[in-house]
């Protein structure tokens, strides 16, 4: 990344976080890195950023990656709520890898389609999947 993506996730990061009304240490806190990583960001003396701690930082802030990247002006355009960070966080503990996780969701809007598209189940399970 160039210095100038540089300055601008370091910018909305701190513009964000002051808008919400966190310290530093509240930021770190919530997304899962150090309060000098936070403060490094925002000044930017830090050279480079994960595209994981990217995400956690968004997460965290309630934006979009694009936002903090400088793509888009529209704080919301990807963001996941906690519980879906929170189910992520899940199943990598049990050993599932990204790819496991991106099938599973996979599976699971399928199976979803397949139950709104059925007649109303009256045991409120729906459809059995067709294998």
């Amino acid at each position: 990344m160039s210095s100038q993506v540089y300055q601008i996730i370091g910018a909305r990061v701190r513009q964000r976080r002051n808008q919400l009304g966190w310290s530093t240490r509240g930021l770190a806190d919530k997304a899962g890195c150090s309060q000098t990583a936070i403060v490094d960001y925002e000044n930017e003396r830090r050279p480079n950023i994960s595209g994981d701690i990217l995400i956690r930082l968004a997460a965290a802030l309630g934006v979009s990656a694009d936002y903090l990247l400088g793509k888009t002006d529209d704080l919301v355009s990807d963001v996941l709520s906690e519980e879906w960070i929170a189910a992520f966080k899940e199943f990598t503990a049990v050993g599932m890898t990204p790819a496991h996780v991106r099938m599973a969701v996979r599976a699971f809007l399928v199976l979803r389609e397949l139950m709104t598209d059925a007649p109303p189940d009256p045991g409120g399970v729906g459809p059995p999947p067709s294998v």
